[in-house]
């Protein structure tokens, strides 16, 4: 019995990826025609069931005020959703709401911490802008070797020590 339903639950995952996957493409076709509220109405649906892109995609639909109402709040969420899945840019849009406060207080050290998770994986604005935030010091301590180290690629993989044990949600 617990092999049926194990490999009945297989089938059904298999077969919803399919779907899915056009579902978000439908989306993307319809935010390339400029059509951000149908775009909306496909990517929701699969956010909601935990698809980082589609969560990334819905995060900027908000943060942009495209196809709906701007809100940060919503983009926040949506983000974050994503970010936790381990979505590189979701993690460094994140990064820039906490830098920038938007949706949520400021706060460098969160911004710090997904920006470094994004850098980890090869996003070069994150690694810019953490090199920023170490050269000027911006809410952060001032590191000008660790600044060059990670716009040199050598440090992208650093995890700052403050970013374990913090509680960011």
């Amino acid at each position: 019995m617990r092999k049926c339903k194990a490999a009945c639950f297989l089938v059904a995952l298999l077969f919803s990826f399919p779907v899915n996957a056009q579902d978000f493409q439908n989306g993307v076709q319809a935010y390339v025609q400029g059509k951000y509220s149908l775009a909306l109405r496909e990517w929701l649906p699969l956010a909601g069931k935990g698809h980082a892109s589609a969560q990334f995609s819905v995060g900027a639909l908000y943060a942009e005020g495209r196809g709906t109402k701007q809100d940060f709040g919503w983009a926040l969420h949506w983000f974050r959703s994503a970010a936790e899945q381990g979505h590189q840019r979701a993690q460094h849009n994140l990064a820039v709401m906490y830098e920038r406060g938007r949706g949520v207080a400021k706060d460098q050290k969160v911004a710090e911490c997904w920006y470094h998770k994004a850098a980890s994986q090869g996003d070069f604005r994150s690694r810019y802008n953490l090199a920023v935030m170490y050269t000027l010091g911006y809410g952060i301590e001032k590191n000008l070797i660790l600044a060059r180290n990670i716009l040199a690629g050598k440090a992208v993989a650093y995890e700052h020590q403050n970013c374990a044990p913090l509680r960011l949600f």
